[in-house]
Protein backbone atom coordinates (compact mmCIF):
# COMPACT_ATOMS: atom_id res chain seq x y z
CA UNK A 1 0.00 0.00 0.00
CA UNK A 2 2.83 2.31 0.93
CA UNK A 3 4.58 1.45 -2.34
CA UNK A 4 1.44 2.34 -4.34
CA UNK A 5 1.21 5.67 -2.53
CA UNK A 6 4.85 6.40 -3.39
CA UNK A 7 4.21 5.58 -7.04
CA UNK A 8 1.16 7.87 -7.11
CA UNK A 9 3.18 10.67 -5.52
CA UNK A 10 5.97 10.21 -8.07
CA UNK A 11 3.44 10.18 -10.90
CA UNK A 12 1.82 13.35 -9.60
CA UNK A 13 5.22 14.97 -9.18
CA UNK A 14 6.27 14.07 -12.72
CA UNK A 15 2.98 15.43 -14.04
CA UNK A 16 3.48 18.74 -12.22
CA UNK A 17 7.04 19.00 -13.54
CA UNK A 18 5.84 18.32 -17.10
CA UNK A 19 3.09 20.90 -16.75
CA UNK A 20 5.50 23.47 -15.34
CA UNK A 21 7.98 22.75 -18.13
CA UNK A 22 5.25 23.18 -20.76
CA UNK A 23 4.23 26.48 -19.17
CA UNK A 24 7.81 27.75 -19.18
CA UNK A 25 8.23 26.70 -22.81
CA UNK A 26 5.00 28.45 -23.79
CA UNK A 27 6.15 31.62 -22.05
CA UNK A 28 9.56 31.37 -23.73
CA UNK A 29 8.05 30.98 -27.21
CA UNK A 30 5.69 33.87 -26.55
CA UNK A 31 8.60 36.08 -25.47
CA UNK A 32 10.51 35.14 -28.60
CA UNK A 33 7.56 36.14 -30.79
CA UNK A 34 7.13 39.42 -28.92
CA UNK A 35 10.83 40.10 -29.22
CA UNK A 36 10.66 39.49 -32.96
CA UNK A 37 7.83 42.00 -33.30
CA UNK A 38 9.70 44.77 -31.50
CA UNK A 39 13.37 44.21 -32.27
CA UNK A 40 13.32 43.89 -36.07
CA UNK A 41 11.86 47.31 -36.86
CA UNK A 42 14.01 49.09 -39.42
CA UNK A 43 14.09 52.85 -39.92
CA UNK A 44 14.60 54.28 -43.41
CA UNK A 45 15.73 57.91 -43.55
CA UNK A 46 15.84 59.75 -46.87
CA UNK A 47 17.08 63.32 -47.41
CA UNK A 48 17.58 65.47 -50.50
CA UNK A 49 15.53 63.25 -52.80
CA UNK A 50 16.49 64.00 -56.41
CA UNK A 51 13.80 65.01 -58.89
CA UNK A 52 11.56 65.79 -55.91
CA UNK A 53 8.02 66.99 -56.50
CA UNK A 54 5.75 69.22 -54.45
CA UNK A 55 2.89 66.89 -55.38
CA UNK A 56 4.22 64.16 -53.07
CA UNK A 57 2.38 64.26 -49.75
CA UNK A 58 3.01 60.78 -48.34
CA UNK A 59 5.48 57.95 -48.69
CA UNK A 60 4.30 54.38 -48.10
CA UNK A 61 6.03 51.05 -47.65
CA UNK A 62 3.86 48.34 -49.20
CA UNK A 63 4.22 44.60 -49.80
CA UNK A 64 1.89 42.92 -52.30
CA UNK A 65 -0.29 46.01 -52.16
CA UNK A 66 -0.62 45.88 -48.37
CA UNK A 67 0.52 49.00 -46.53
CA UNK A 68 3.07 48.31 -43.80
CA UNK A 69 3.92 51.89 -42.87
CA UNK A 70 3.61 55.46 -44.09
CA UNK A 71 5.26 58.81 -43.41
CA UNK A 72 4.79 62.44 -44.31
CA UNK A 73 6.95 63.66 -47.18
CA UNK A 74 8.43 67.10 -46.53
CA UNK A 75 11.55 69.09 -47.42
CA UNK A 76 12.43 66.50 -50.08
CA UNK A 77 12.72 63.70 -47.57
CA UNK A 78 11.02 61.33 -45.15
CA UNK A 79 11.57 58.93 -42.26
CA UNK A 80 9.63 55.67 -42.15
CA UNK A 81 9.92 52.67 -39.85
CA UNK A 82 9.47 49.22 -41.44
CA UNK A 83 7.59 46.79 -39.17
CA UNK A 84 7.59 43.03 -39.30
CA UNK A 85 5.29 41.94 -42.17
CA UNK A 86 2.52 39.43 -41.54
CA UNK A 87 3.36 35.82 -42.36
CA UNK A 88 0.91 35.71 -45.27
CA UNK A 89 2.99 38.37 -47.08
CA UNK A 90 6.13 36.22 -47.05
CA UNK A 91 7.19 34.31 -50.16
CA UNK A 92 7.95 30.67 -49.31
CA UNK A 93 7.16 31.64 -45.69
CA UNK A 94 10.61 33.22 -45.60
CA UNK A 95 11.01 36.58 -47.35
CA UNK A 96 9.48 39.59 -49.03
CA UNK A 97 10.48 42.94 -50.49
CA UNK A 98 8.83 46.31 -50.93
CA UNK A 99 6.61 46.96 -53.94
CA UNK A 100 8.18 49.07 -56.66
CA UNK A 101 11.73 48.23 -55.49
CA UNK A 102 11.62 51.12 -53.03
CA UNK A 103 9.11 53.41 -51.36
CA UNK A 104 5.81 54.34 -52.99
CA UNK A 105 5.10 58.08 -53.36
CA UNK A 106 1.51 59.32 -53.06
CA UNK A 107 -0.31 62.52 -53.90
CA UNK A 108 -3.23 62.25 -51.51
CA UNK A 109 -4.66 58.79 -52.13
CA UNK A 110 -3.19 58.45 -55.64
CA UNK A 111 0.08 56.68 -56.40
CA UNK A 112 2.32 59.19 -58.18
CA UNK A 113 5.60 57.27 -58.46
CA UNK A 114 8.41 55.52 -56.60
CA UNK A 115 11.46 56.60 -54.66
CA UNK A 116 14.55 54.53 -55.32
CA UNK A 117 17.95 54.34 -53.64
CA UNK A 118 20.62 54.20 -56.34
CA UNK A 119 24.05 55.20 -57.65
CA UNK A 120 26.02 54.98 -60.91
CA UNK A 121 29.79 54.54 -60.65
CA UNK A 122 32.60 55.60 -63.00
CA UNK A 123 32.29 52.31 -64.91
CA UNK A 124 28.65 53.21 -65.59
CA UNK A 125 27.44 50.36 -63.41
CA UNK A 126 24.02 50.95 -61.89
CA UNK A 127 23.46 49.93 -58.26
CA UNK A 128 19.99 49.87 -56.70
CA UNK A 129 19.55 49.40 -52.96
CA UNK A 130 16.47 47.36 -52.14
CA UNK A 131 14.94 46.46 -48.78
CA UNK A 132 14.28 42.77 -48.16
CA UNK A 133 12.77 41.08 -45.13
CA UNK A 134 13.95 37.60 -44.07
CA UNK A 135 12.23 35.55 -41.38
CA UNK A 136 15.52 33.90 -40.40
CA UNK A 137 19.24 34.53 -40.81
CA UNK A 138 20.43 33.95 -44.37
CA UNK A 139 24.00 33.43 -45.63
CA UNK A 140 24.42 32.65 -49.31
CA UNK A 141 27.34 32.66 -51.73
CA UNK A 142 26.18 31.30 -55.06
CA UNK A 143 25.04 32.29 -58.54
CA UNK A 144 21.82 31.92 -60.48
CA UNK A 145 21.48 32.49 -64.23
CA UNK A 146 23.90 35.41 -64.55
CA UNK A 147 23.36 36.85 -61.07
CA UNK A 148 26.26 36.46 -58.61
CA UNK A 149 24.92 36.39 -55.05
CA UNK A 150 26.93 37.04 -51.89
CA UNK A 151 24.74 37.94 -48.92
CA UNK A 152 24.79 37.58 -45.16
CA UNK A 153 21.52 38.83 -43.70
CA UNK A 154 20.04 38.85 -40.24
CA UNK A 155 16.45 38.07 -39.39
CA UNK A 156 14.48 41.21 -40.15
CA UNK A 157 14.86 43.94 -42.77
CA UNK A 158 18.11 44.16 -44.73
CA UNK A 159 19.40 46.49 -47.43
CA UNK A 160 20.65 44.53 -50.46
CA UNK A 161 22.60 46.03 -53.37
CA UNK A 162 21.84 44.97 -56.95
CA UNK A 163 24.54 46.07 -59.43
CA UNK A 164 24.43 45.75 -63.22
CA UNK A 165 25.89 47.32 -66.33
CA UNK A 166 23.89 45.68 -69.07
CA UNK A 167 20.60 45.11 -67.21
CA UNK A 168 20.98 41.43 -68.02
CA UNK A 169 23.64 40.14 -65.64
CA UNK A 170 24.89 41.51 -62.34
CA UNK A 171 25.76 41.04 -58.70
CA UNK A 172 23.80 41.03 -55.48
CA UNK A 173 25.49 41.71 -52.16
CA UNK A 174 24.66 42.70 -48.60
CA UNK A 175 28.03 44.44 -48.23
CA UNK A 176 27.55 48.19 -48.07
CA UNK A 177 28.11 50.16 -51.27
CA UNK A 178 28.76 53.84 -50.68
CA UNK A 179 27.43 56.81 -52.59
CA UNK A 180 23.80 55.81 -52.98
CA UNK A 181 21.22 58.59 -53.12
CA UNK A 182 17.45 58.84 -53.38
CA UNK A 183 15.54 59.70 -56.54
CA UNK A 184 11.85 60.15 -57.30
CA UNK A 185 10.59 58.45 -60.46
CA UNK A 186 7.25 59.74 -61.71
CA UNK A 187 4.74 56.99 -62.44
CA UNK A 188 3.45 58.74 -65.57
CA UNK A 189 6.76 58.18 -67.37
CA UNK A 190 8.11 55.30 -65.30
CA UNK A 191 6.36 52.60 -67.29
CA UNK A 192 6.77 54.30 -70.66
CA UNK A 193 10.49 55.03 -70.61
CA UNK A 194 12.40 52.13 -72.20
CA UNK A 195 15.33 52.37 -69.79
CA UNK A 196 12.99 52.38 -66.81
CA UNK A 197 11.18 49.34 -68.17
CA UNK A 198 14.50 47.52 -68.58
CA UNK A 199 15.48 48.43 -65.02
CA UNK A 200 12.19 47.10 -63.67
CA UNK A 201 12.61 43.90 -65.67
CA UNK A 202 16.13 43.43 -64.29
CA UNK A 203 14.94 43.94 -60.71
CA UNK A 204 12.03 41.54 -61.25
CA UNK A 205 14.26 38.81 -62.63
CA UNK A 206 16.95 39.40 -59.98
CA UNK A 207 14.40 39.00 -57.21
CA UNK A 208 13.18 35.74 -58.72
CA UNK A 209 16.76 34.49 -59.05
CA UNK A 210 17.42 35.28 -55.40
CA UNK A 211 14.33 33.38 -54.31
CA UNK A 212 15.23 30.44 -56.56
CA UNK A 213 18.79 30.34 -55.28
CA UNK A 214 17.69 30.41 -51.63
CA UNK A 215 15.14 27.65 -52.25
CA UNK A 216 17.77 25.55 -54.01
CA UNK A 217 20.24 25.89 -51.15
CA UNK A 218 17.63 25.15 -48.49
CA UNK A 219 17.03 21.75 -50.13
CA UNK A 220 20.70 20.77 -49.83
Amino acid sequence: MKRNRILRIKSLSNGLIAAAFALVCAQFVSCEKDKKKTDTNYTVIAIEVENSSSSISTVKATVQGVELASAKYSNSGFTVKLPVPDDDLLVDELMCTLDGYGLSAYNGNSLSGYIWYYTVNQEEELTIGQYWYFDSNITLNDSEDGLSIDISCKQGWNLLYFTTKDLQTGTLTSKKISGLRWIYLDESSFGLNKKSAEMRSFMDSSGEKLRSCIAKNLKK
